[in-house]
């Protein structure tokens, strides 16, 4: 396994880029369904897209 020098990556990427894919570990409160909170995270990221995977319910 090669190791990252994320710190490297900071200087060389913008926030943009490394929101482009990313992966946020996100505890969902019960209320917006799984698709309302990729929304909420899309708008309060500026992001193209958002989506999920797994149970967040």
């Amino acid at each position: 396994m090669q190791n990252v020098d994320l710190n490297k990556v900071k200087k060389e990427k913008n926030m943009k880029d490394l929101l482009e894919f990313c992966i946020i570990n996100l505890d969902k409160p019960s209320g917006p369904t799984s698709f309302g909170t990729d929304l909420i995270v899309r708008k309060m990221l500026g992001a193209r897209i958002a989506s999920h995977f797994g149970t967040l319910e």
